[in-house]
């Protein structure tokens, strides 16, 4: 969140969710992700897990959302631009068998170990019926190292010749670079779900 202007960062890398900043039916709030790698922190989320040693509750399922979502009458929908093998080590926490349709990356790059592009996820949207009840998961890979790799090259807005702070790292440009591409396919996600929706 440090470099999203939505949440007051002074170079505009958040565009659109910037507009709905004071949208009553817009939520966003300040987060600290339970790990620091994706193998801990999904399997943390999606089983709610509150503090360090949580692999008994996961093991259970007893607070796995999927699970509950499928008890409750939803039909569950887990799409993820990951590639299969960066999947293949938390999958199995995740309440596979209570997951209705699930989709990642490499259905599209064909490749076990390369990840797609988010702007997949905005596709994936047509495989659900919103005449049901639906618990839909987009799981985008968003800023991930490297992130060169995580945006199309239109959406290389940040350089060193549009920087004002000529001491800025190439790094940094890049990671501007990717929130600016994130921002771009959660708002072709949200145009979407609203179409179909409506």
């Amino acid at each position: 969140r440090s470099y999203m202007s939505l949440y007051d960062y002074k170079i505009k890398t958040t565009p659109y969710l910037d507009t709905l900043k004071n949208d009553p039916n817009f939520i966003y709030k300040k987060g600290i992700s339970s790990g620091v790698v994706t193998d801990v922190a999904i399997p943390s989320f999606f089983n709610m897990i509150k503090r360090p040693d949580g692999v008994p509750q996961i093991i259970t399922s007893n607070t796995c959302l999927f699970k509950m979502a499928k008890k409750n009458g939803f039909t569950t929908h887990y799409f993820s631009a990951q590639a299969q093998g960066q999947l293949s080590q938390l999958k199995s926490y995740l309440c596979p068998s209570s997951i209705d349709q699930y989709t990642d990356g490499t259905t599209v790059t064909k490749d076990i170990d390369r990840p797609a592009l988010d702007e997949f996820l905005i596709d994936t949207i047509d495989k659900v019926d919103f005449e049901k009840p639906n618990f839909l998961v987009l799981h985008q890979r968003g800023s991930h190292t490297p992130f060169k790799e995580d945006y199309p090259k239109e959406f290389e807005k940040f350089t060193k010749k549009t920087s004002e702070d000529s001491s800025i790292s190439q790094n940094t440009l890049e990671y501007q670079n990717s929130v600016y591409y994130t921002d771009y396919v959660i708002s072709k996600i949200i145009e979407k779900i609203k179409s179909k929706t409506n």
